[in-house]
Protein backbone atom coordinates (compact mmCIF):
# COMPACT_ATOMS: atom_id res chain seq x y z
CA UNK A 1 0.00 0.00 0.00
CA UNK A 2 1.29 3.91 -0.15
CA UNK A 3 -0.61 6.94 0.25
CA UNK A 4 -1.51 9.10 2.86
CA UNK A 5 -1.25 7.65 5.89
CA UNK A 6 -2.47 9.76 8.93
CA UNK A 7 -4.35 7.48 11.02
CA UNK A 8 -3.10 4.42 9.76
CA UNK A 9 -4.79 3.47 7.00
CA UNK A 10 -2.11 1.79 4.93
CA UNK A 11 -1.69 -0.99 7.38
CA UNK A 12 1.18 -0.79 7.81
CA UNK A 13 1.85 -0.23 11.51
CA UNK A 14 2.80 3.16 11.58
CA UNK A 15 1.59 6.22 10.59
CA UNK A 16 4.13 7.55 7.52
CA UNK A 17 2.96 8.78 4.22
CA UNK A 18 4.23 6.59 1.71
CA UNK A 19 5.09 7.58 -2.38
CA UNK A 20 5.77 4.10 -3.41
CA UNK A 21 4.44 0.33 -2.49
CA UNK A 22 5.31 -1.00 0.69
CA UNK A 23 4.06 -4.95 1.65
CA UNK A 24 1.22 -4.77 4.11
CA UNK A 25 3.22 -7.20 7.28
CA UNK A 26 2.09 -10.69 6.99
CA UNK A 27 1.45 -12.90 3.68
CA UNK A 28 -0.77 -15.09 2.05
CA UNK A 29 -3.81 -11.83 1.25
CA UNK A 30 -5.98 -12.99 -1.57
CA UNK A 31 -8.40 -10.14 -1.54
CA UNK A 32 -9.41 -6.71 -0.15
CA UNK A 33 -11.85 -3.69 0.35
CA UNK A 34 -10.88 -0.71 1.08
CA UNK A 35 -13.18 3.00 1.79
CA UNK A 36 -11.77 6.13 3.23
CA UNK A 37 -9.36 5.39 5.87
CA UNK A 38 -9.45 1.85 6.65
CA UNK A 39 -8.89 -1.58 4.43
CA UNK A 40 -9.92 -5.03 5.44
CA UNK A 41 -8.35 -8.13 3.93
CA UNK A 42 -8.79 -11.94 3.48
CA UNK A 43 -5.83 -14.18 3.43
CA UNK A 44 -5.94 -17.80 1.79
CA UNK A 45 -6.86 -19.38 4.62
CA UNK A 46 -10.35 -17.66 5.05
CA UNK A 47 -9.06 -15.14 8.02
CA UNK A 48 -10.66 -11.10 7.71
CA UNK A 49 -8.26 -8.67 8.79
CA UNK A 50 -9.15 -4.99 9.23
CA UNK A 51 -6.86 -1.82 9.65
CA UNK A 52 -7.44 1.82 9.90
CA UNK A 53 -10.42 4.10 11.76
CA UNK A 54 -13.12 1.58 11.16
CA UNK A 55 -15.80 0.36 14.00
CA UNK A 56 -14.51 -2.74 14.89
CA UNK A 57 -12.84 -3.37 18.80
CA UNK A 58 -11.85 -6.40 19.63
CA UNK A 59 -10.21 -7.73 22.81
CA UNK A 60 -9.88 -5.41 25.99
CA UNK A 61 -10.25 -2.22 23.55
CA UNK A 62 -14.01 -2.40 24.42
CA UNK A 63 -14.39 0.38 26.36
CA UNK A 64 -13.44 2.89 23.22
CA UNK A 65 -15.36 4.56 20.92
CA UNK A 66 -16.53 2.39 17.64
CA UNK A 67 -15.93 3.96 14.64
CA UNK A 68 -12.91 6.66 15.57
CA UNK A 69 -10.74 4.57 17.05
CA UNK A 70 -7.43 4.11 14.49
CA UNK A 71 -5.05 0.81 14.05
CA UNK A 72 -2.11 0.79 12.02
CA UNK A 73 -1.71 -2.50 11.71
CA UNK A 74 -3.74 -5.53 10.34
CA UNK A 75 -5.71 -7.16 13.53
CA UNK A 76 -7.91 -10.67 13.50
CA UNK A 77 -11.90 -9.83 12.50
CA UNK A 78 -12.85 -13.61 14.39
CA UNK A 79 -14.95 -15.38 12.44
CA UNK A 80 -15.25 -17.53 9.01
CA UNK A 81 -15.90 -14.79 6.19
CA UNK A 82 -16.17 -15.12 2.58
CA UNK A 83 -17.47 -11.44 1.41
CA UNK A 84 -16.89 -8.62 2.73
CA UNK A 85 -17.11 -4.61 1.78
CA UNK A 86 -16.17 -1.68 2.97
CA UNK A 87 -18.83 1.92 3.99
CA UNK A 88 -17.58 4.92 4.83
CA UNK A 89 -17.19 4.45 8.51
CA UNK A 90 -18.86 1.00 8.34
CA UNK A 91 -18.59 -2.77 7.42
CA UNK A 92 -20.81 -5.18 5.47
CA UNK A 93 -19.76 -8.99 5.34
CA UNK A 94 -20.90 -12.69 4.65
CA UNK A 95 -19.41 -15.41 6.98
CA UNK A 96 -19.31 -18.91 5.71
CA UNK A 97 -22.70 -20.01 6.50
CA UNK A 98 -24.12 -17.47 4.49
CA UNK A 99 -25.24 -15.33 7.94
CA UNK A 100 -24.66 -11.29 7.01
CA UNK A 101 -23.26 -9.03 9.56
CA UNK A 102 -22.45 -5.49 10.02
CA UNK A 103 -20.19 -3.09 12.38
CA UNK A 104 -18.58 -0.05 12.51
CA UNK A 105 -20.61 3.75 12.31
CA UNK A 106 -24.61 3.62 11.79
CA UNK A 107 -25.59 7.16 11.88
CA UNK A 108 -28.14 6.71 9.59
CA UNK A 109 -29.27 2.89 10.07
CA UNK A 110 -26.94 1.64 7.66
CA UNK A 111 -25.81 -1.70 9.62
CA UNK A 112 -29.64 -3.00 9.48
CA UNK A 113 -31.02 -3.10 12.70
CA UNK A 114 -33.81 -0.25 13.13
CA UNK A 115 -31.66 2.13 15.01
CA UNK A 116 -28.63 4.62 14.65
CA UNK A 117 -26.31 2.97 17.05
CA UNK A 118 -22.91 2.38 16.46
CA UNK A 119 -21.90 -1.10 17.12
CA UNK A 120 -18.08 -2.26 17.65
CA UNK A 121 -18.30 -5.82 17.05
CA UNK A 122 -20.59 -7.44 14.11
CA UNK A 123 -24.17 -7.86 14.68
CA UNK A 124 -26.44 -10.14 12.19
CA UNK A 125 -28.28 -8.31 9.20
CA UNK A 126 -31.59 -10.44 9.31
CA UNK A 127 -33.32 -8.69 6.47
CA UNK A 128 -34.87 -11.43 3.61
CA UNK A 129 -34.22 -15.11 4.12
CA UNK A 130 -30.84 -14.09 6.56
CA UNK A 131 -28.97 -16.15 3.99
CA UNK A 132 -26.77 -14.21 1.52
CA UNK A 133 -24.80 -14.39 -1.47
CA UNK A 134 -23.18 -11.00 -1.98
CA UNK A 135 -22.69 -7.86 -0.13
CA UNK A 136 -21.98 -4.33 -0.81
CA UNK A 137 -21.32 -1.20 1.03
CA UNK A 138 -21.63 2.47 0.03
CA UNK A 139 -20.33 5.62 1.62
CA UNK A 140 -23.75 5.00 4.16
CA UNK A 141 -25.44 1.86 3.33
CA UNK A 142 -25.56 -1.47 3.01
CA UNK A 143 -26.71 -4.07 0.30
CA UNK A 144 -27.57 -7.48 0.70
CA UNK A 145 -28.67 -10.15 -2.23
CA UNK A 146 -30.34 -12.90 -0.87
CA UNK A 147 -29.57 -16.71 -1.67
CA UNK A 148 -33.12 -16.06 -3.68
CA UNK A 149 -31.37 -13.07 -5.42
CA UNK A 150 -33.39 -10.55 -3.81
CA UNK A 151 -31.48 -7.30 -2.63
CA UNK A 152 -31.83 -5.65 0.78
CA UNK A 153 -30.79 -2.10 1.61
CA UNK A 154 -30.05 -0.55 5.29
CA UNK A 155 -28.73 2.87 5.25
CA UNK A 156 -29.17 6.15 3.48
CA UNK A 157 -31.18 6.72 0.06
CA UNK A 158 -30.96 9.96 -0.22
CA UNK A 159 -29.13 10.25 -3.51
CA UNK A 160 -31.56 7.29 -5.07
CA UNK A 161 -29.53 4.34 -3.51
CA UNK A 162 -33.20 3.00 -1.78
CA UNK A 163 -34.94 3.79 -5.38
CA UNK A 164 -36.84 5.90 -2.95
CA UNK A 165 -35.03 9.32 -1.87
CA UNK A 166 -35.27 9.01 1.65
CA UNK A 167 -32.94 8.53 4.77
CA UNK A 168 -34.13 6.01 6.88
CA UNK A 169 -33.72 2.67 9.23
CA UNK A 170 -34.55 0.58 6.18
Amino acid sequence: SWGYNNIGQLGLNDTIDRSAPVQIPGDNWTDYAIQNFSGIAFKDNGELWEWGQNGYIHGTDHDLVAGYYNRSSPYLVPGSWVEVAKGGLHTVAIKEDGTGWCWGQNGVGQLGQTDAIARSSPVQFTAGSGLYQRCFAGQSNAIFIDSDGTSWFAGEGISGQAFNYTIGYY
